[in-house]
């Protein structure tokens, strides 16, 4: 998927093959395969080697339906079974060789240190893979509730890390956004982080950086997928089965003073009640009446009435617990069409490779074959992660429960150092418009965020793909 007709972009995982007269596309990993469903036993395997016999001579055999039990107290503390003590030692063994076979190189390798759960596990994991050094890097700010420095300087002083930290205010974040977007080669509303995060990379001498991308999507670290999709699955099932429930219930939404922050569940409400609609209802930053209001008629004719959840089902399939058909859907829609190629995009900007280790194909297979509720098993954020080499971690680093997610504090920075900036972006005609977006829509929009009825991430998104356009956009003759 690309913004370019007809041209489509080698997905991740995929090697392209042409014998001098034929294409073909060869998929290493392939996400919608159900064999990879993993059969727990009584014993755990002890060593790499030995997980890796079983998954080889197996194929990750099918978990019978039978054995998908987890006992817990009624309390929800977790009470260990065999099964699970196994699922946690190969989830353990299997991290542990994903980070270790990253590490291979030649050239100075560091990683990407945010103070996050992911890229702290990373990290500790390199620790237990080498004695030798390690750099990390990390990105803080002058607006300390947006800022993990304290996590990832912990984290650093734990594993003895030569650690770089830099901070990025808005004043340097305002005056070097034009090369950011001159980076892009396709527009995106991600990856500004990691383009200051590559560069500093860079400064600390490093060719190779390994980054925690990943963890959210396998383990279940966003609660807007893993929490809400599958309770408002249940809200829409509900009230498309009691007669006047739904027409009830999109009145309401309807009737709400912002109707835009209610505008992806009206549009559910008007779909058939499915896993699918509610994750696209949960993970889309705009409603489909949202885009008729944004984008101009011949950009919404060159979509061709394009169906984000047709789009999520058929790169998603429908086999599995919810869990993991959340998984896919992340790793097969989000992690594909955008971090993976914005990472990539950006590091390279920096001639800085990144590698992502909890992507690692047989990491992946396992998680995705175990069962939800060994997955869901204890409280906090991707317990099962936790579980698995939490232990590695300071104790304030793995008893977090607070999420701020690798960003910038753009919501801060729209309203102050960069609001002059954006305010000629959106109040322009020339470049709020042009042939890709309705002048008025795009200023309706930025009204709405100043007056607080809306997310950042909306103006910014329309923002990032103003600038691309002006960019990148040929000349009219």
């Amino acid at each position: 998927m690309t913004i370019f007709a007809e041209i489509a972009s080698l997905e991740p995982g995929a090697t392209l093959v042409w014998n001098g007269r034929d294409i073909k596309v060869e998929q290493r990993l392939d996400l919608l395969d159900d064999s990879s469903k993993v059969r727990l036993t009584a014993s755990a395997p002890t060593s790499l080697n030995e997980l890796r016999r079983a998954g080889e001579a197996s194929a990750f055999a099918l978990w019978a339906s039978a054995d998908k039990t987890a006992v817990k107290k009624a309390d929800s503390t977790k009470v260990s079974t065999p099964r699970y003590e196994e699922a946690v030692e190969r989830v353990r063994l299997a991290l542990e060789d994903a980070v270790r076979s990253h590490l291979v190189s030649d050239v100075p390798l560091g990683a990407f240190l945010s103070g996050g759960l992911d890229s702290s596990i990373v990290v500790a994991l390199m620790r237990k893979a080498t004695s030798g050094p390690i750099r990390t890097c990390s990105l803080v700010f002058e607006e300390r509730d947006y800022s993990e420095g304290a996590y990832a300087r912990e984290v650093a002083d734990a594993v003895g890390s030569e650690h770089y930290e830099r901070v990025i205010t808005a004043d340097e974040a305002a005056s070097r956004l034009d090369e950011v977007f001159r980076a892009m080669d396709q527009p995106t509303s991600d990856g500004v982080n990691t383009y200051f995060v590559s560069e500093t990379a860079r400064q600390a001498g490093l060719t190779v950086a390994l980054s925690g991308l990943g963890g959210d999507e396998l383990f279940g670290g966003y609660p807007c997928t893993f929490r809400d999709a599958p309770a408002l699955a249940r809200t829409l099932e509900f009230t498309s089965k009691v007669p006047g429930a739904a027409a009830l219930a999109r009145a309401t939404v309807d009737a709400m003073t912002n109707p835009r922050r209610w505008g992806n569940i009206s549009a559910a409400l008007d779909r058939p009640a499915s896993l699918a609609s509610a994750y696209v209802a949960r993970r889309s930053v705009f409603s489909p009446a949202e885009v008729q209001t944004l984008l101009s008629d011949e950009v919404l004719e060159a979509a061709g009435g394009f169906d984000p959840v047709a789009h999520v089902v058929a790169r998603t399939g429908s086999g599995g617990d919810q869990f993991s058909w959340l998984s896919r859907a992340e790793l097969r829609s989000y992690t594909h069409h955008q971090l993976l190629r914005d990472t990539d995009v950006m590091s390279m900007a920096h001639s800085l490779e990144v590698r992502v280790p909890l992507l690692d194909d047989r990491l992946v297979r396992l998680v995705l074959g175990l069962p939800e509720s060994v997955k869901r098993e204890g409280s906090g954020p991707k317990p099962l992660l936790i579980a698995g080499a939490g232990d590695l971690l300071p104790a304030r680093v793995r008893s977090r429960r607070d999420k701020h997610g690798f960003t910038l504090p753009f919501d801060r920075w729209l309203k102050t150092t960069l609001r002059s900036h954006f305010e000629d972006l959106f109040r322009s005609e020339a470049s709020a418009g042009g042939s890709m977006c309705r002048p008025a829509g795009v200023r309706s929009l930025w009204d709405d965020y100043l007056a607080g009825g809306v997310h950042w991430s909306r103006p910014w998104a329309v923002a990032a793909f103003l600038r691309w356009c002006q960019e990148h956009q040929p000349p009219t003759s």
